[in-house]
């Protein structure tokens, strides 16, 4: 059903006037009676000039509500004030010719300033409450025109300084625009973004993509602790993203104002604003935005027994300022389990599911918040098992959106699955995709590491090939890992094809840089359900580009030199350095060209092969310039190549990759290729490097990634890349030295199996 504003009379409106009121404040807290001074503005109504008297009370401008309501008589958003002693409300009529009492428009009788007494009367309106506060001067309410405004849904401005103020009630004012580019919150769902409390409460917030820690100017406490003892981590609101970062915190208990927090650059600066002035009843904060611009802010406010409201603030200049809209707590005010929007036309409020309502329970608006409508999402009957089902936080980039769905299992109350719904038209619609489904468990996985959930999805014929590949003939594993020696997964991507999925995922590259790898999933029927009949593993470069940063100039005794060698002119040296605190093998390489020496940074340690080991080389890499390297040991297994250029007599480095490099023409093109091995004894990583120094990049492919292997090694000898599988026991342990796969050829900038297809 829709939450409509239709009424048949102003009687009848009377009678409907929400019993809903506004956010509970603590007994007025932060408002104190004041002194209004009053000043004559000059107010345009949709194009029509008003002239009218207002007040400055604590530095703010509150206008009369009665001649607000003269001012809009005969517009769409016209209403009628009834005022009710006995419960201390100031009802406002919606749709309803005002009706005058007098004195409305005209200067105030009194000259000079007046007393202004704060009221904690309740002022309601028809489609729910805004968080109007209100002042009694010569007995009339006196608000802002801006809290007015967010109640009744019309855009407004006020000019303090040349006394101004416009008013348009003009349909499409109701809700903001939209600028900027979409913000891609579906890859923020796997994107392991996280917060945490450091040792005092300060929030410590973490960007897996780039490896970045920030510290947010905010401190809360613990999930779990008393309310007195300060803000609390698990009411607050966060949105994490490396465009655009927002914490909303206050509220009551705490006796603070309902603010939030944001910033454009991972945390580095800050811009807070103030949503709610003073101390209201917050239970829980929810926040995102759509784009940079573009926000939303859900206050929720918990009454007891299962009762909870829910009031709504968008921004559309990045957070600085917040409007309220409509709410749908006429409707349906039960415990929200997240909150989401698509647009700022298009929103959602979910909610805890009910003993007598199992399946998730949704209200949606369409209209920017003047009319909402509840909707119960119907799932397929194979989920009709699970004891309750609630849905989550909708997610969206643009059209596309994505509703986590919680199912509770009957028999285990402990266990709960997660489902996905998706839309393509921001939300209007809900479908449940099976083969999405499906390719999000597959992706997953390698978040986990756990493999378990692919066996369970994987058809007759992939569980044979995988016992068959693992070198076990038991029926199924009680788990299994996937690539023990694969590199860190940072976010994946599900891109839907006819009768398939395509995954990419994105991997913590080295220095923060980003590479990526792509599976194509195929699915089937099998035994009445949908399962992955195929994975294929993609060979995907990705293109990165080379440093080419200065090295720093740096000057050094002669006691502080340990050997020095030339080459091609060039002399490289190694150094201690008491002030860097080195000791033992330790120390330091250095560049000396035209007598000027450039630091290298700390060379690591030898572990007596001596200085042969770590000193300059140089290589046949394509470049105009010359290209050298040198090799850093930190460690038995922690070794690092950097690569330098010499431009302008000055050294450039252009790239540090990890592990051993070494430079071979592996498709006998006449131009070399790295192949590094960044692994340990155990579990060997190689990569594979094509350079394009002369266009300033570089380009990588992991191969444990391309080849779905746990081992790949290059062979010098045989210019071959060959494979190794872990073996697992019943319990899905290792059981043993791994086992040789297919070996591999580099060709024409792909891989191909030697003697088979590519």
């Amino acid at each position: 059903m829709k939450n409509t504003k239709k009424f048949l009379s102003q009687i009848l409106a009377a009678v409907l006037v929400f019993s809903l009121v506004s956010i509970p404040a603590s007994a007025a807290d932060g408002q104190q009676d004041a002194t209004a001074v009053p000043i004559q503005y000059s107010l345009c109504v949709d194009g029509e000039g008003v002239s009218l008297w207002a007040y400055e009370i604590g530095g703010g401008v509150w206008f009369r509500l009665r001649d607000l309501a003269m001012a809009l008589d005969g517009t769409g958003k016209k209403f009628d004030i009834v005022w009710i002693p006995e419960n201390r409300e100031v009802d406002l009529i919606e749709g309803s010719a005002y009706t005058p009492v007098g004195g409305e428009l005209v200067k105030p009788g009194r000259a000079g300033s007046a007393a202004a007494q704060y009221t904690d009367c309740s002022i309601r309106s028809m489609s729910g409450w805004g968080n109007v506060l209100a002042y009694l001067v010569g007995g009339t309410h006196c608000v802002k025109l801006s809290d007015l405004a967010s109640v009744l849904k019309f855009a407004s401005s006020c000019d303090e300084e040349n006394r101004t103020a416009q008013i348009d009630t003009t349909p499409e004012t109701s809700v903001l625009p939209e600028t900027g580019e979409a913000l891609d919150n579906i890859a923020l769902q796997s994107a392991g973004n996280s917060y945490s409390l450091g040792e005092n409460g300060n929030v410590i917030l973490y960007y897996k993509s780039s490896g970045t820690y920030a510290e947010a100017p905010l401190s809360l406490q613990p999930a779990g602790g008393e309310h007195g003892s300060g803000l609390s981590v698990e009411d607050a609101g966060f949105y994490l993203s490396e465009k655009k970062t927002a914490i909303a915190y206050g509220g009551s208990p705490y006796g603070t104002p309902v603010c939030v927090m944001t910033s454009e650059d991972m945390g580095k600066t800050w811009e807070k604003s103030e949503v709610i002035a003073q101390n209201v009843g917050v239970s829980k904060l929810y926040v995102g935005f759509n784009t940079e611009n573009d926000g939303w802010l859900v206050i929720c406010n918990f009454h007891g027994m299962g009762n909870e409201d829910h009031y709504i603030y968008q921004t559309a200049d990045g957070g600085k300022t917040w409007t309220q809209i409509g709410n749908p707590n006429e409707l349906y005010a039960r415990v929200a389990t997240g909150a989401g929007f698509s647009s700022h036309e298009i929103g959602f409020i979910c909610y805890r599911y009910e003993f007598t309502m199992l399946k998730p329970t949704v209200c949606r608006t369409e209209d920017g918040g003047l009319t909402w409508e509840k909707i119960d999402l119907t799932l397929p009957a194979k989920f009709d098992s699970y004891y309750s089902a609630q849905a989550l936080s909708p997610v969206f980039c643009g059209e596309n959106g994505l509703l986590p769905v919680e199912l509770q299992d009957n028999g285990n109350p402990v266990k709960k699955t997660v489902i996905y719904l998706t839309s393509g038209d921001y939300g209007k619609t809900w479908t449940y995709d099976e083969d999405y489904n499906l390719a999000r468990v597959w992706a997953e996985a390698r978040i986990t590491g756990d493999g378990g959930p692919r066996w369970d999805i994987m058809s007759a014929d992939m569980q044979a090939g995988f016992l068959k590949h693992q070198g076990t003939k038991n029926a199924k594993p009680g788990s299994f890992t996937i690539h023990l020696s694969g590199p860190q997964l940072d976010c994946f991507d599900i891109s839907m094809t006819g009768g398939g999925a395509v995954v990419t995922y994105w991997y913590a590259g080295v220095y923060g840089s980003w590479y990526k790898g792509v599976e194509r999933l195929a699915f089937g029927e099998e035994g009445g359900r949908k399962v992955v009949t195929d994975c294929k593993t993609e060979t995907k470069f990705t293109d990165q580009k080379l440093y080419n940063e200065a090295l720093p100039v740096i000057t050094l005794g002669e006691d502080q030199i340990l050997y020095a060698k030339n080459i091609n002119g060039i002399t490289q040296g190694f150094y201690r350095s008491e002030e860097k605190g080195e000791v033992g093998n330790e120390f330091y390489s250095y560049l000396s060209i035209g007598g000027v020496k450039y630091d290298l940074g700390y060379v690591g340690y030898d572990a007596g092969g001596g200085y042969q080991n770590v000193l300059f080389a140089l290589t046949d890499i394509d470049s105009a310039t010359p290209v050298y390297r040198q090799i850093k040991i930190y460690g038995l297994t922690a070794i690092e190549t950097s690569y330098y250029t010499i431009r302008n007599n000055a050294p450039y480095l252009l790239y540090n990759m990890p592990g051993i490099g070494e430079q071979y023409d592996l498709d006998g093109d006449g131009s070399v290729e790295t192949v590094a091995n960044a692994g340990t004894p155990l579990f060997q990583e190689d990569f594979i490097y094509e350079w394009n120094v002369r266009a300033g990049t570089i380009s990588l492919l992991p191969l444990t990634e391309a080849l779905g292997c746990d081992i790949a090694s290059y062979g010098a000898d045989d210019n071959l890349i060959h494979t190794y599988t872990f073996l697992y026991d019943d319990t899905g342990g290792v059981s043993g030295p791994p086992a040789a796969g297919s070996s591999y050829r580099y060709a024409a900038g792909g891989l191909v199996e030697a003697g088979g297809d590519t």
